[in-house]
């Protein structure tokens, strides 16, 4: 039987399941982490958690993909004040209910699920970052190492404030970049 994703008891048992998972992130790395381990923080049986998820991968992926979505939902509807308010708006809310991804994204995550994430990266610069700052260059290639260098700027920054601690607010983080890496990338040689 499949259950109603908007079923209150669904909802709240697969939101128990990732702060479970959140919690055992802040102790072990991800490759640490079992399906029992959640389970048992999260207090619920093996099948309780296979009626969320396929395994701690596909927990991962659909904490992605909500969140994903969430960003994707400010960005429509904050896309009239500026891409300086939509991002800082992304990261108020990976700061306050993104922690999953943030710790992931830490030396706790996982190589391969950091590199998903630095795909969405690549595809959000060219989808949304280089029309609104006219960063193209000639050709493919070309395009193809700006996107990978941008992406990168922005999700080493990323790396590094969650490193850090997250001392600065996210105004203060957007203000840096733009500040810093949009014109850097501008005047590098490449464009």
């Amino acid at each position: 039987m499949v259950k109603n994703k908007r079923d209150l008891r669904f909802v709240k048992s697969q939101q128990r399941l990732y702060s479970a998972f959140e919690e055992l992130l802040r102790k072990k790395s991800f490759d640490e982490i079992s399906v029992r381990d959640i389970c048992a923080q999260a207090n619920t049986s093996r099948s309780g958690f296979y009626l969320h998820f396929e395994d701690k991968y596909d927990l991962v992926q659909k904490y992605q993909r909500e969140f994903i979505e969430h960003g994707m939902q400010i960005m429509k509807e904050k896309k009239h004040l500026g891409i300086q308010i939509i991002f800082e708006n992304v990261l108020d809310y990976l700061n306050t209910d993104g922690e999953i991804l943030a710790i992931l994204l830490s030396n706790r995550g996982s190589i391969e699920i950091q590199s998903q994430i630095k795909d969405h990266f690549r595809n959000n610069a060219q989808q949304n970052i280089f029309p609104k700052y006219n960063l193209k260059s000639g050709t493919d290639i070309e395009n193809c190492y700006l996107t990978a260098m941008l992406s990168g700027a922005f999700f080493g920054i990323l790396e590094e404030w969650i490193h850090q601690g997250k001392k600065e607010t996210p105004a203060q983080l957007i203000q840096l970049m733009s500040e810093n890496v949009i014109p850097s990338l501008k005047n590098s040689e490449l464009l």
